[in-house]
């Protein structure tokens, strides 16, 4: 439905159900009753059209932004949103995630950096927040150095999946570093620590391609890692899992590994 549309209805709705309320003590006890009726009930009016107020304000104020999701203008979007966010000294979470959505559908990734530079000066709490999605175009970069840096800068202030996948990001440019050594212990520690069967399957993978010998213990855990995770899920359940997991950004750097990964569980198990 039509944005102007919706916002034409709700609005509607909305007048109309505060007029029948208005309304109704008049035909139910008369015009004098109602008076009085309305008298004592005046604070619940103000409230009443304070929230009308307050909602056609967020419309109205979000206008812009909501028109370009409307018309998928993700230019015109991105355009928006960077103004908004550079000049306001309270971004909010949304419409960060937004900018970074808009840009990575324009290929832009000079808008997620920018605003990665931006944010680390005004609010690193939402770098940190959003770690893993800015870590896409280091990653994509393949400067081993570059994703180290970053990693090293943020994941001590990260946890969950997003610790996860950043540890994960530190084990694969230790293997475009050529340090496969160092790729191995990382690996292994993601595969038996993580608690997300995506991050645990990729590290185990990506261990069995390091140029190198693994011991019994360790070919005995990246075994036991693959096991589990074919155990626990379907083909189709794993796909519907890494789906779930790619409205992170990040993702689209290991989409070529996921499939290789998906390959190696399901048809050679």
């Amino acid at each position: 439905m039509k944005f102007k549309i919706l916002f034409g209805i709700f609005n509607t709705i909305i007048l109309f159900s505060f007029a029948a309320i208005l309304l109704l003590p008049v035909f139910l006890v008369g015009s004098d009753y109602a008076m009085l009726f309305w008298g004592s009930n005046w604070g619940l009016i103000l409230v009443f059209v304070a929230a009308l107020a307050g909602v056609n304000w967020y419309f109205l104020r979000n206008w812009k932004l909501f028109s370009c999701l409307e018309r998928e203008d993700w230019n015109g979007l991105k355009q928006y949103l960077t103004q908004t966010i550079f000049d306001s000294s309270r971004p909010g979470k949304h419409r960060v995630q937004l900018l970074m959505h808009a840009a990575v559908l324009t290929a832009d990734m000079a808008t997620i950096e920018r605003l990665e530079a931006h944010l680390a000066e005004r609010t690193p709490s939402l770098v940190a927040r959003f770690a893993a999605d800015f870590s896409l175009p280091h990653l994509l970069s393949a400067d081993a150095s570059r994703i180290l840096a970053f990693v090293d800068n943020y994941l001590p202030r990260t946890s969950g999946d997003t610790a996860a996948w950043l540890r994960f990001s530190r084990g694969f440019a230790h293997t475009l570093n050529n340090a496969p050594e160092e790729a191995k212990t990382v690996l292994l520690a993601c595969a038996q620590d993580t608690q997300n069967d995506v991050v645990a399957t990729l590290a185990s993978y990506l261990t069995r391609q390091l140029p190198l010998s693994l011991g019994d213990a360790e070919r005995d855990l990246v075994s036991a890692t693959e096991e589990r995770v074919r155990t626990r899920y379907s083909r189709e359940q794993w796909q519907r899992m890494v789906a779930d997991e790619s409205r992170r950004l990040h993702i689209l750097a290991f989409r070529g590994l996921l499939n290789d990964a998906e390959s190696s569980l399901f048809d050679h198990a």
